[in-house]
């Protein structure tokens, strides 16, 4: 047996479980605290789990912090203006899709329809969409698409025309009709 190796095997098992041990005195310093000490006004919430005998609580800690790493894009109104207007029914809308490519086309109300696909020179109506919603348009082709939504005299109703694009533009073929009416294109 070769006992340099084994005293490197030892010390390495040493180092590793001190290390394990220390995170979870760690982790336990972190969840157990004073009843009496425990700041509603922190940006922490803990979360009571079990109150011990000994008045110290066990809790989960969970951090809120006001700013996080997560990238947030802006909402579409702080970006842009509105490009139609629907009055909601309701608090829903119907969004009939014109389809004037000479390719089917592929729509999905976000969380309310599957993916779908709609042929060349068909028309479709979605009725009874929840405001807010979002509703992505995408040529089968994966050719450019100029998403076009306009305003109806019809309460609660939006006319969406897709045409062929022969240009490359920062609109990428999705909607969104915001719960006040507004419809933002990107």
């Amino acid at each position: 047996m070769n006992t340099p190796n084994l005293e490197r095997g030892l010390k390495y098992s040493f180092g590793l479980l001190t290390a394990i041990a220390g995170i979870f005195s760690i982790a336990f310093s972190a969840t157990a605290m004073p009843i009496e000490k425990a700041d509603r006004n922190s940006q922490f919430s803990p979360v009571v789990s079990q109150q011990a005998e000994t008045g110290y609580q066990i809790s989960q800690i969970n951090i809120t912090p006001g700013r996080t790493n997560v990238i947030q894009p802006p909402l579409p109104e702080s970006r842009s203006n509105a490009v139609a207007r629907v009055i909601p029914t309701q608090g829903t809308v119907d969004v009939e899709v014109i389809n004037r490519t000479n390719v089917p086309v592929t729509y999905e109300a976000i969380t309310y329809t599957p993916q779908r696909s709609l042929r060349r020179g068909a028309n479709i109506t979605l009725r009874n969409l929840p405001a807010p919603v979002t509703i992505t348009f995408n040529r089968q082709d994966e050719g450019l698409l100029n998403v076009i939504p306009r305003t109806t005299s019809r309460n609660g109703v939006l006319q969406v025309i897709l045409e062929e694009q022969n240009r490359l533009t920062d609109k990428l073929g999705t909607i969104r009709v915001q719960d006040n009416g507004q419809v933002f294109l990107n």
